[in-house]
């Protein structure tokens, strides 16, 4: 039996924050400094994400991941959007990831 990863509907601590990424058939993000140190989960759709090294990965509903330091693209592949849910720790002045 396979359960199925969400962050959505669910309550997170106050040192977390939660963000939410909506994706037309298509369009792509541009990973920068706010992606880094966060988990995120394919909450619908199916995702590709690339790498400036040319490398690929599909990922597909319930899937997660998280992403490297370097220049990456997260893009919609297929007809019908795409939504990406991520959480991060929030850092406290002074304190290291």
């Amino acid at each position: 039996m396979t359960i199925a990863v969400t962050l959505l509907g669910r309550t997170i601590p106050d040192t977390m924050e939660r963000a939410v990424h909506v994706l037309q058939p298509g369009q792509t993000i541009t990973v920068d400094e706010t992606w880094h140190q966060v988990l995120a989960v394919v909450e619908h759709g199916d995702i590709e994400i690339q790498t400036a090294f040319d490398g690929r990965v599909q990922l597909g509903e319930g899937d997660s991941f998280c992403l490297p330091g370097f220049a990456t693209w997260i893009v919609n592949r297929g007809a019908g959007r795409a939504v990406v849910a991520t959480v991060r720790r929030l850092l406290d002045e002074g304190s290291r990831p």
